[in-house]
């Protein structure tokens, strides 16, 4: 009987994945219960709510050196605080950080809307300007 090199191939292949995968779960081990006994006794703040951004203009690209105050942040319609703001230039990306203020059940979606606001004259040196957000977030609320 001959066998032809492409299905001797993927029967190694075969082995060679369902080997991995024993040997995988013969050492993963268990992890422990995560236990959040201070959000349980509302000792620390909601979480913190992280959104990467993106802004691009039609005459200069990708925009750098924005400061927190050119965004506006909206969780479901309602104005939130920036409470944390980091530019990622590896990335080209800033990082907004808000509170949530109020219990919401956990893994809720929460739709999210970031803004610009611009001067006139900066839109006018930008030209059309482009803001690439994820649209939301599940909530982790403490427990209460």
């Amino acid at each position: 009987m001959q066998f032809k090199i492409k299905e001797i191939l993927l029967c190694l292949l075969l082995l060679f994945s369902f080997s991995a995968i024993k040997a995988q779960e013969e050492t993963d081990l268990p992890s422990p219960p995560i236990v959040d006994d201070e959000w349980e006794c509302g000792l620390i703040n909601p979480p913190l709510v992280e959104i990467n951004v993106s802004v691009w203009s039609s005459k200069k690209g990708d925009l750098k050196g924005l400061n927190y105050k050119d965004f506006e942040v909206y969780d479901e319609k309602e104005f939130r605080e920036i409470e944390y703001f980091k530019f990622n230039e590896l990335k080209n990306q800033y990082t907004i950080g808000f509170h949530q203020d109020e219990y919401i059940p956990n893994d809720k979606w929460r739709n999210v809307k970031v803004k610009i606001k611009l001067s006139e004259k900066m839109r006018k040196d930008y030209g059309k300007i482009l803001v690439r957000a994820q649209k939301g977030y599940y909530s982790a609320n403490p427990k209460h």
